[in-house]
């Protein structure tokens, strides 16, 4: 899995199975997609299997160098960061598993 896929599927997954608010995802949404864009503009790996804790601390470091944020949003990037990775494990634990239709009649569904 890629990380667009799996930020969609985690942002789904706060909307449907957590209720969070449309400000808080609208929040997370954009936090993510700035994390997106800093593995892009620094040529890091999308793969999931590939992101690291360096890789979050240059962003986290990136964002306070370069862009000045404030300690409140910076917070919020680390929250959203943090419960991404736990969402993730939720998410993969709980994917639908394919299985062919001609195995289930063969074991008698």
């Amino acid at each position: 899995m890629n990380y667009v896929q799996a930020s969609d599927d985690y942002l789904m997954y706060l909307e449907v199975e957590k209720n969070y608010s449309v400000n808080t995802i609208s929040s997370y949404a954009f936090d993510l997609k700035l994390y997106g864009e800093f593995l892009i503009k620094n040529g890091r790996s999308l793969d999931l299997d590939k992101l690291t804790t360096s890789s979050v601390r240059r962003f986290i470091q990136d964002q306070v160098i370069n862009h000045g944020i404030k300690p409140r949003t910076l917070q919020r990037r680390l929250s959203c960061l943090k419960s991404f990775s736990q969402g993730l494990i939720f998410i993969l634990i709980n994917l639908p598993v394919f299985i062919p239709k001609n195995l289930l009649n063969k074991i008698g569904f």
